[in-house]
C-alpha cells in the first residue's frame, strides 16, 4: 500500500517536522553564539599562561630579636602570593598544588634563588638591594599598606626630656619598633647616629626592641623611656587615639628617615615576559594582612629604591663631618584624612652605576 506520509516526515520527538527542527536548531545555535561571553583584553592579561603553579620562596625563620608581633610580613605576603598563583591539579577538584617553599636560613634561600627553585621571592627591601648584584633577581612588585609602599622612621622624645639633638641620646634608653621591616631600622640608625654624632650606634645607647607601636610610644610619653624609634605610620596610629595630648607633649622629631621600601617581591631574572605580565595583572587583585591592616601590591619601579641605595652606601662608607638633623614637629606629620590609594610609581631616569 502506498505510504500516506507527508514530505514533512516526523523524526519521532513530539512529531516535529524534520525541516522545522533543523530551522529551530539553527536559531538556537545562533542565539547561543551571540550570548556567549568572550574574554576581554583585561581578562586575557589575567589568564594563567601555564597549567602549573608559580612557586613562592621565602625565609621562614626570622630572628627572635625582631619581635614581629603581628607575625612576619614576609610570611603573610608569601602565603597570599602562593594562594593567588596556585593552579588546580584537576579543574574538577578544589585542591591546589603545594607551591610555598620556606627556607630555614638565608643560605638556603640564596640556593633556591640561584637554582631557580621558585619564581617569586618576597624579600625585605634592603635584602634585595644588598643582593641584587650577586643573585639572579629583579624587582617585580612592592608590598603596600594603607599609607602606601614606603616606610619612614622617626626618633621621638618628649619636650620635657631636655633632648634636642641626637648627641643627647648617648647612654639613654631607646625603644625600637621595627614595624615588620627587619634590620631596616638598624641600618637607618647606623647612618643617622653616625652622621648626627660622628659615633657608632653600637654602644652609643641602650636599645630594646618592642612588639607593638604603643609599647614604644607610650613609655616615652609617660617618662618610662628616653626616646623611641618607630615608623611614622606606627606613631600616627598611636597618636590618633589621643591626638592632642600625645602630639602636644612630644618634641620635634630628633631625626627622620627618607621614604624607604619595606617589602619587595622579586622574581628570578629568567621569568618569561608572559609570566611577568600575568603576575603584574593578577597581583593588583591580591591582598595580604598585617595585624588589622590590609595591604596590597603595586608594580615596582627603580625610583622606589633610590633612597635605600643611598642609605646603604652612606652606612657602608661613612665620611665627612657629622651634620645636625633638622627637627620636624610631629603634629605637622599627622594626617587627618584618609590617604589616597597608592599609585604605580613613576619611572625614574637612568641612574649612573653605583661605585
Amino acid at each position: 500500500m502506498h505510504s500516506n506520509r507527508s514530505i514533512f516526515a516526523t523524526h519521532g520527538l513530539g512529531g516535529i517536522p524534520t525541516a522545522f527542527g533543523r530551522a529551530c536548531g539553527a536559531i538556537l545555535l545562533i542565539a547561543a553564539f551571540l550570548t556567549t561571553p568572550f574574554p576581554t583584553h583585561a581578562e586575557d592579561a589575567a589568564a594563567p599562561p601555564l597549567n602549573t603553579s608559580l612557586r613562592v620562596g621565602y625565609l621562614a625563620e626570622v630572628p627572635v630579636s625582631w619581635r614581629t608581633g603581628f607575625s612576619d610580613p614576609l610570611r603573610t605576603i608569601s602565603r597570599s602570593l602562593a594562594t593567588g598563583f596556585a593552579r588546580p591539579v584537576d579543574p574538577e577538584l578544589p585542591f591546589f598544588t603545594e607551591n610555598l617553599i620556606g627556607a630555614e636560613s638565608w643560605e638556603d634561600l640564596s640556593r633556591d634563588i640561584q637554582l631557580g627553585n621558585a619564581e617569586l621571592f618576597p624579600l625585605h627591601g634592603y635584602e634585595f638591594v644588598e643582593q641584587e648584584d650577586t643573585l639572579p633577581l629583579k624587582a617585580l612588585l612592592l608590598a603596600t599598606r594603607p599609607k602606601g609602599w614606603q616606610t619612614r622612621f622617626v626618633i621621638l622624645c618628649t619636650k620635657s626630656s631636655g633632648l634636642t639633638k641626637l648627641g643627647d641620646l648617648e647612654g639613654r634608653k631607646i625603644l625600637i619598633h621595627r614595624d615588620g621591616c627587619g634590620n631596616l631600622v638598624d641600618y637607618w640608625l647606623d647612618s643617622a647616629i653616625a652622621i648626627g654624632t660622628g659615633k657608632n650606634r653600637k654602644g652609643f645607647a641602650r636599645y630594646e626592641t618592642v612588639t607593638q607601636p604603643r609599647e614604644a610610644v607610650l613609655p616615652v610619653f609617660f617618662g618610662e623611656a628616653d626616646a623611641c624609634v618607630v615608623s611614622l605610620a606606627a606613631y600616627e596610629s598611636v597618636a590618633m587615639q589621643n591626638h592632642l595630648q600625645i602630639t602636644q607633649k612630644m618634641a620635634p622629631f630628633l631625626a627622620e628617615s627618607k621614604d624607604l621600601p619595606g617589602q619587595v617581591i622579586a622574581c628570578k631574572s629568567s621569568l618569561s615576559a608572559q609570566n611577568l605580565a600575568y603576575v603584574r595583572a593578577k597581583a593588583a587583585t591580591l591582598t595580604w594582612e598585617y595585624g588589622e591592616e590590609t595591604g596590597g601590591f603595586i608594580v615596582a619601579e627603580e625610583l622606589a629604591f633610590d633612597n635605600l641605595r643611598d642609605l646603604l652606601h652612606t652606612r657602608n662608607n661613612p665620611s665627612g663631618t657629622p651634620a645636625p638633623v633638622s627637627p620636624t614637629p610631629p603634629s605637622a606629620k599627622l594626617q587627618t584624612s584618609a590617604p589616597p590609594k597608592p599609585a604605580v610609581l613613576p619611572k625614574s631616569p637612568a641612574r649612573p652605576a653605583r661605585p
